[in-house]
């Protein structure tokens, strides 16, 4: 009847529309499930059998918009296709028109995009794959890809168990049967994915996807697209990677990623993903993920100024100390000291953060960091403990530009977007609205940004220091390198770049710094210089200086005696402890999962949690971060 054989028809029926051969065209329960969904303005839900789709995809004159009209009229043509076409006239149009992703409509374009193989050579379970990509066309094209493929198998096996019940294949067979992970993509003819190309395609139909644009409806409908991207800025980075870091000076599995954003449009201008595209479709800005390390202090400063403590306010930044049983210490085995909530930014002392996330309570950072552009859920609750501004959490690059664009766009916070316009054939732009949020003060972010430009004017980020134009950002090293962080801004860019092993090993690049004010700041001072020609110099707000000035340091007077004992002692066993630290952070911190890499302190710190909640590169560890800069 196909091609492909038996399995591939049954593979289809059993993903879409196993009553195909015995009952009608029309689903009246799924449509008016799709309608009700339409009337109600409810995401539409799937309701369609085979034949209606085919009947949408077939016909011209019918639309795919979502309204009761397009529904009505795709139940009138579907009934009568229904009484006037046989099942295997409806099959066969149907498996030459659906769409399948990868920019391939029919059955033997989906087999040779993913396959690189004639339909005819199809496995049972390579059919069951492309049966189960029809209702998410765009990750099953990236199952080659993924960090992880679970919920993509989920859908597969699902097919897989229908096959079994309509006897398409036993269950033995089904046993032995393996998710069929597809080849590499193949630009498509005149599609040119080179370079950074690729990567922009990338983030550009992710993004589609999400706001409800399939692939499908955007092929079909021609919509004009219109990214943020900025080309220079875009070369600029590429630029600026390969001549900093040679590709092939880096080592296998180590990932470097960076991203641009305008803190007052949220638009992504610019990002490395990676250095080319056709080698490694891995995005390692928007998919790689790593522990923040101390570039994650930043969010405890601002709780703090947010419940109306003052920059002056002063901790206790002396170490080492025992933190729930384990030593934690300065980078570098700094002694440190009594000092304000400035110094201790500006040194990137630990100590000194951990006894300010005690005193701000864990949970209110979390929402700080939420707010100011980290992800929901992606700080689980494990990971509310006192080394927490250590940075365990692990983040994105995108994620760090968003989050310190808000305190460039003086506490206002823009989602994050590389898509700027979806205009149909009429011109009509049908992007919905970016959206935004007051995440801080402008008295609170203004405040960051001092404490943060004393951090590149005078402290572990000189290296970024830019000569024209004002500078603020954190440095960041996690335990055993890592991971490592340079997050900075100017009035009118924010940008990230992480450095970090995919797997959580220590690594090293023959002639680099492994350390926030290292390989990262050198690489955003080279970049940013370049992306900052054409902007004229523009200025942070003044310091606000308000709230309460607080002292929760001891009196050094009479308490420090009392301290003296307890830490004299274990002097003795910092020397050890110095060998990591190259130049200013020597960490020790432990990556989380997924989205992984924390601080960059010195000693040990409690195990943090391992797993990051963001979106999926790192793995879980369990080593302690030490923050150096």
């Amino acid at each position: 009847m196909t091609a492909g054989g038996d399995h591939v028809v049954e593979a289809m029926i059993s993903a879409e529309d196993r009553g195909f051969w015995s009952e009608p065209g029309v689903s009246v329960s799924g449509t008016a499930r799709a309608v009700w969904s339409t009337v109600t303005g409810q995401q539409v839900q799937g309701g369609s059998t085979i034949t209606q789709q085919m009947v949408r995809n077939y016909y011209e004159g019918v639309s795919r918009e979502q309204s009761v009209g397009r529904k009505i009229q795709e139940i009138i043509i579907s009934i009568k296709v229904d009484q006037d076409e046989s099942k295997e006239w409806v099959m066969e149009q149907y498996l030459n028109t659906i769409y399948f992703g990868r920019q391939a409509y029919g059955i033997q374009a989906a087999a040779e995009s993913y396959y690189h193989k004639d339909v005819d050579e199809l496995t049972p379970e390579e059919a069951a794959f492309l049966a189960a990509a029809i209702q998410q066309p765009h990750p099953f094209g990236e199952a080659d890809v993924l960090d992880s493929t679970e919920p993509l198998e989920r859908r597969w096996q699902y097919v897989i168990d229908g096959m079994v019940t309509t006897g398409a294949i036993t269950e033995d067979e089904a046993a032995e049967m393996e998710f069929p992970v597809p080849e590499a993509e193949r630009p498509a003819d005149g599609t040119d994915v080179s370079g950074y190309k690729g990567y922009m395609l990338q983030e550009a139909m992710n993004e589609l996807e999400r706001l409800g644009f399939t692939e499908d409806m955007v092929q079909r409908h021609g919509y004009e697209i219109v990214t943020t991207f900025d080309e220079d800025m875009m070369e600029a980075a590429h630029d600026a990677v390969e001549e900093t870091v040679p590709h092939d000076s880096v080592p296998e599995g180590v990932n470097l990623g960076m991203t641009t954003i305008d803190p007052e449009t949220g638009e992504v201008v610019a990002f490395y993903g990676g250095d080319d595209y056709l080698e490694n479709q891995y995005d390692t800005s928007f998919h790689g993920a790593a522990q923040a390390g101390s570039a994650f202090k930043p969010y405890v400063l601002a709780t703090a100024l947010e419940e109306g403590y003052s920059l002056d306010s002063r901790v206790d930044g002396r170490g080492p100390r025992d933190v729930q049983g384990s030593r934690v210490q300065n980078a570098g085995n700094d002694p440190g000291g009594v000092m304000s909530l400035t110094q201790a930014t500006q040194e990137s002392n630990n100590l000194g953060f951990v006894e300010l996330a005690g005193e701000v309570g864990y949970e209110n950072i979390r929402d700080t960091a939420y707010a100011s552009g980290f992800p929901e859920g992606s700080i689980d609750d494990n990971q509310l403990v006192p080394v927490m501004p250590l940075g365990a959490v692990s983040v994105r690059p995108v994620d760090q530009a968003s989050g310190f664009g808000t305190f460039a766009n003086e506490g206002v916070h823009v989602e994050p977007h590389v898509i700027r316009e979806i205009n149909n054939t009429e011109g009509e732009n049908e992007r919905p609205e970016v959206e935004s949020n007051r995440a801080l003060e402008e008295s609170t972010a203004a405040d960051v940004t001092h404490a943060l430009e004393q951090a590149v004017n005078g402290g572990t980020g000189t290296a970024a220091r830019l000569a024209e134009h004002p500078t603020a950002g954190k440095t960041g090293t996690t335990d055993g390198s890592v991971a490592a962080w340079f997050v900075g801004y100017t009035p009118q860019l924010s940008t990230a770049v992480g450095v970090y092993s995919g797997d959580n090993e220590s690594f090293s690049i023959p002639g680099h710094n492994i350390s926030g004010g290292g390989l990262p700041a050198t690489l955003w001072n080279n970049y940013m210089s370049r992306a900052m020609e054409g902007y004229e110099r523009g200025e942070f707000p003044p310091p606000a200086n308000e709230g309460t000035t607080e002292n929760w340091a001891p009196d050094t007077a009479t308490q420090e005696p009392e301290e003296q004992p307890e830490e004299e002692p274990q002097e003795p066993q910092e020397p050890p402890e110095e060998e990591p630290p190259p130049e200013e952070e020597p960490p020790e911190e432990e990556p989380p999962p997924e989205f992984p890499p924390p601080g960059e302190d010195d000693p040990e710190i409690p195990d943090p949690p391992e797993e990051p909640g963001i979106p999926e590169d790192p793995e879980p560890g369990d080593q302690m971060a030490r923050s150096e800069d």
